[in-house]
């Protein structure tokens, strides 16, 4: 099975890549990576990455950032001398149920569909990520506006703009920094 190339995205400090890897019954998390270890070299020959315990890629190159997301049959990448960090989220999940621990009172004035909040979420969790997960919380991240495809959320008086690509099946939200 091959992976698809759904999308490639270069920004000014950044190459992205949106994958469809397909779908594999036994052990799928070991097939994802793998998919995604032979994408990464055969796109970005000169990144030196390893697993460590069982874990996401870590990248060796002390120049190059790296960040990776799955959702269902879904990968998303992003490579960047920059911080970085990606988040891709299929729109079949229950996030709904969920919302109440990702979403503020505050924040309720910029959600006005499902998809807005399942960018919402998309979006906290690109945050989360390239913080490397140094909240205790994901509500840590106030969203302050949502608009036409970026959105502004804050975290500690810092200030991150994620852009949002919202797609029919997934939302898919990247950032640098």
């Amino acid at each position: 099975m091959s992976v698809h190339l759904i999308e490639e995205i270069t920004e000014s400090n950044a190459d992205i890549w949106m994958l469809d890897i397909g779908f594999v019954e036994t052990n799928y998390s070991q097939f994802r990576r793998k998919k995604v270890d032979q994408f990464l070299k055969s796109r970005v020959p000169e990144i030196q990455f390893e697993h460590r315990d069982g874990n996401p890629l870590y990248v060796i190159n002390r120049d190059l950032n790296m960040s990776i997301s799955y959702s269902k049959n879904f990968a998303a990448i992003i490579v960047s001398q920059q911080n970085c960090g990606i988040d891709i989220q299929t729109k079949d999940s229950q996030i709904e149920m969920a919302s109440h621990l990702f979403i503020t009172e505050n924040e309720s004035q910029f959600i006005q569909s499902k998809s807005d909040l399942f960018s919402a979420w998309s979006a906290k969790e690109t945050v989360y990520k390239l913080l490397g997960g140094k909240l205790s919380s994901i509500k840590d991240l106030q969203i302050t506006s949502f608009c036409k495809g970026k959105m502004k959320i804050v975290s500690d008086d810092n200030q991150y703009d994620v852009i949002v690509n919202d797609h029919q099946d997934f939302v898919l939200s990247y950032c640098l920094k």
